[in-house]
C-alpha cells in the first residue's frame, strides 16, 4: 500500500473517523471549553471594569491632590500674610515703646535739669545774701568810727567786689 494512493474507501472512512472523533471531541469538549471561555471572557471584562474604576478612582485622587494642595498654598499664603501683619503689629508696638521710653528719659533729663538750675539758682542767691551782708556789716562797722573812712572803705569794697566778679 502506498501512502500517496489513496483509495476512494479509505477517504470515505477517514473522513467518517474524522468526524466521530470530531464529534466526540465537540460532544465532550465543548462545555469545558465554552464555560472557560465564559470565564475568561467575564475575567477580562471584570479586569477592564477594575481598570475603568481605577482610572475614575485615580482621577479622583487627582482632583482630590489638587484641592489639597490649593488648600495648602491658601494657608501657607494666610500664614504668611498673618506673620506679615503681626511682625508690623510688633514693630508697631516696639515703636510705640521706644517712643515711650524716649519721652520719658527726655522728661527725666528736662527734670534733672530744672532741678540743677534752680539749685545753681539758689546757690547763687545764698552766696549774693552772704556778700551782700558782708558788705552790710562793713559797711556799718566803717559808718560808725568816721564818715571820710567810710567812703574810702566802700571803694575799696566795690573794688573787691568787682575783682571777685572778674574771677568767676
Amino acid at each position: 500500500m502506498n501512502l500517496l494512493n489513496h483509495d476512494e474507501g479509505f477517504f470515505i472512512w477517514e473522513v467518517i473517523i474524522f468526524l466521530f472523533f470530531m464529534g466526540i471531541l465537540v460532544k465532550k469538549a465543548r462545555k469545558p471549553l465554552q464555560e472557560y471561555l465564559k470565564e475568561r471572557q467575564k475575567s477580562i471584562s471584570d479586569s477592564l471594569s477594575a481598570v475603568e474604576n481605577l482610572k475614575a478612582e485615580i482621577e479622583q485622587v487627582k482632583k482630590e491632590s489638587d484641592l489639597i494642595r490649593a488648600k495648602i498654598h491658601k494657608e501657607i499664603s494666610d500664614i504668611q500674610s498673618d506673620a506679615k501683619e503681626y511682625a508690623v503689629k510688633i514693630l508697631a508696638e516696639a515703636e510705640m515703646k521706644a517712643k515711650v521710653a524716649y519721652k520719658i528719659i527726655i522728661d527725666e533729663a528736662f527734670l534733672y535739669v530744672e532741678k540743677a538750675k534752680k539749685d545753681a539758682i539758689n546757690e547763687l542767691k545764698s552766696k549774693t545774701g552772704k556778700i551782700v551782708i558782708e558788705l552790710a556789716t562793713q559797711i556799718l562797722r566803717k559808718e560808725l568810727s568816721a564818715e571820710a573812712r567810710q567812703e574810702e572803705h566802700i571803694r575799696e569794697l566795690i573794688k573787691e567786689i568787682n575783682l571777685k566778679n572778674e574771677i568767676k
